[in-house]
C-alpha cells in the first residue's frame, strides 16, 4: 500500500525483493491486521447490527509530485459515500509500547506538521577581507540557535512540539564566505491555534537576526500542511473498553503526550468523529525495537491477534451502541 524509498534490513523472510523499496513503517502491518478483522467480521456477520467500512489508503507516506495524499484522493473518489459512516477507526503500529497493547488518548493524538524552507542571503567576500561580506553560514547559524531558545523558552512546557531543520547548505568554496544559505526543516506542533501562530513568530525571529547582520531572507513555511490529529472523547471511550475487554486493562495504556508524527488521517476526521490509535510492536527481541524508518524496522508477532481483536470488539461494541 505504502512504502519508503530505503533498503530493507530487516532480515525476515518478508523482507522488500525490491532494492530501495521497503515498508518500514508498518503500513503492510495495518493493511494484514485490518484485512484479519475483516476476517473476523465477516464470519459475525449475521449478529452484526450494521454496516463496516474498510479504508485501505494509499500514498500516506507522501503523494507523487503535485498531486494529493491518498486519503483526499480517496474521499474525493467517494469512499466515505454509500453508506457515510458515523465514525472512524484507524490505527498506527509503534514500538514505543509493547507488543499486544494499544495506545489510546482523547484531543491530540498526532502533532501537526508544517514544512520550512529558508534562505538567507548575505553578501559574498573572500575570507581574507571578511568585513566586506557578510556571512549567511554565521547569520543561519544564529537562527537556528535562536531557534532553540524561542522552543524551550516561549513555547508552553506542557505543549508537543519540535522545530528543526534537518539539512542546511551554502556556500560556493572554502575561502569564500557563503552568500546564500538554505534550511530546509519541519515543524510540529499539537496545538492548532500554536501552529497558526508558528508563521508570524519564527518570522519575527528571522528578520530579526537577518537585520542584525545585515542580511535577508526568503521565508517559504508550511510547504506540506498537516494538522493535528484530534480523538474525540466517546469514541475513545468506547474504544478503551472494547480493548480492555478482549486484552485486559494493563494492555490498554493512556498516551500521555501526542506524538509528534504527522498522518494523513485527519482527512477522514474532518467528515466524521473517530480515533487514531497506537499499536505497540515491541517485545525482549531488540529486532522489534527499532523505530519506524529505520531499514531495520520489524514487529514482534504479539502485535497481530493483539491489533485484530481489539479492532473487531471495537466495530462490534460501536454498532451495538449506536
Amino acid at each position: 500500500m505504502d512504502a519508503l524509498a530505503m533498503d530493507d534490513q530487516c532480515g525476515r523472510p518478508f523482507a522488500s525483493r525490491n532494492p530501495g523499496v521497503a515498508h518500514l513503517c508498518g503500513h503492510d502491518v495495518h493493511v494484514s491486521c485490518h484485512l484479519g478483522v475483516a476476517h473476523v467480521l465477516a464470519g459475525l456477520r449475521k449478529h452484526l447490527q450494521g454496516d463496516v467500512k474498510f479504508l485501505f489508503e494509499p500514498a500516506e507516506e507522501n503523494a507523487p509530485p503535485g498531486d494529493i495524499s491518498g486519503s483526499e484522493a480517496m474521499i474525493n473518489d467517494g469512499a466515505l459515500d454509500a453508506p457515510k459512516p458515523s465514525a472512524i477507526f484507524g490505527g498506527h503500529v509503534y514500538p514505543d509500547w509493547p507488543a499486544g497493547s494499544i495506545a489510546l488518548r482523547t484531543g491530540s493524538s498526532f502533532a501537526g506538521n508544517d514544512r520550512v524552507k529558508l534562505t538567507v542571503i548575505g553578501r559574498e567576500s573572500h575570507s581574507a577581507v571578511a568585513s566586506t561580506g557578510i556571512d549567511a553560514i554565521v547569520v543561519a547559524a544564529h537562527i537556528i540557535t535562536a531557534l532553540q531558545s524561542f522552543a524551550s523558552r516561549e513555547l508552553p512546557s506542557e505543549e508537543s512540539a519540535s522545530l528543526h531543520f534537518g539539512t542546511i547548505e551554502g556556500g560556493r568554496v572554502s575561502n569564500l564566505l557563503a552568500e546564500r544559505v538554505e534550511l530546509n526543516g519541519t515543524f510540529r506542533v499539537s496545538d492548532e491555534k500554536l501552529r497558526d501562530e508558528l508563521p508570524a513568530r519564527l518570522e519575527r525571529i528571522v528578520k530579526g537576526v537577518c537585520d542584525a547582520f545585515g542580511a535577508t531572507y526568503e521565508l517559504d513555511y508550511a510547504l506540506r500542511s498537516l494538522p493535528a490529529i484530534v480523538s474525540t472523547r466517546r469514541e475513545v471511550d468506547l474504544m478503551r473498553a472494547a480493548a480492555t475487554e478482549v486484552l485486559g486493562a494493563d494492555q490498554v495504556i493512556p498516551m500521555r503526550h501526542p506524538r509528534l508524527a504527522a498522518d494523513t488521517f485527519h482527512h477522514w476526521l474532518k467528515h466524521m468523529p473517530g480515533v487514531f490509535y497506537m499499536v505497540g510492536t515491541a517485545n525482549a527481541d531488540p529486532a522489534t525495537r527499532w523505530p519506524s524508518h529505520h531499514q531495520r524496522f520489524d514487529v514482534a508477532p504479539e502485535t497481530f491477534p493483539a491489533f485484530i481483536a481489539a479492532v473487531s470488539m471495537t466495530a462490534i461494541r460501536y454498532l451495538e451502541s449506536k
